[in-house]
């Protein structure tokens, strides 16, 4: 099934549930190549008001950034701003994306949007104070109290990052390719 198909299928969805089929098929439509179909959708999301664990107003953004509409995408993530979700997951999902564009100021306060929406003895803080953490490293500030939170999830992400560099450098080079072709 090819990405045009799916996104067809998932708007007859959008016809018997459409709150919860509506970032899907934004998503696929994105996929698709259909960006305008994606920002018609996820217009209606907003509209809804949906909530969903990627927050429609992001995923806008990032589709508006692509087309080159910078303005019109600094628009909605001052509109969730404006929101203020109590799910810190928007906040960082927007903190992922300035990262992604090199805005690493901007980043940095989304990051501490989603950090501000979590009690201190949440068990995700520290999921969270990563991006802020890595933004805070990149501006070349110093470490505070969240940072060194952080640094253990850091630790093992590293560690991790390493055991699989480590693994990839041992199989012979005919074995790197997975079926698609691709590592």
């Amino acid at each position: 099934m090819d990405a045009t198909e799916k996104a067809r299928l998932l708007d007859e969805d959008l016809e018997e549930d459409r709150e919860g089929f509506l970032m899907d098929a934004a998503r696929a439509w994105r996929e698709a190549g259909d960006h305008f179909r994606a920002i018609a959708l996820l217009t209606e999301a907003i509209e809804l008001g949906i909530e969903d664990s990627d927050h429609p107003r992001v995923l806008l953004a990032e589709i508006l950034f692509d087309l080159g509409q910078d303005d019109t995408a600094r628009t909605q993530l001052r509109a969730l701003r404006k929101t203020w979700p109590d799910d810190p997951s928007p906040y960082d999902q927007a903190g992922d994306l300035m990262r992604k564009r090199g805005e690493f100021e901007e980043a940095l306060n989304w990051y501490d949007l989603a950090v501000a929406r979590l009690d201190a003895n949440d068990k995700t803080l520290s999921v969270y104070a990563l991006g802020r953490r890595q933004m805070r490293q990149k501006l070349g500030l110093p470490e505070d109290d969240l940072d060194a939170l952080a640094e253990p999830l850091q630790r093992q992400m590293d560690d991790v990052v390493r055991q699989v560099k480590a693994k990839r450098t041992a199989l012979p080079p005919d074995q790197l390719d997975g079926p698609s072709g691709s590592p």
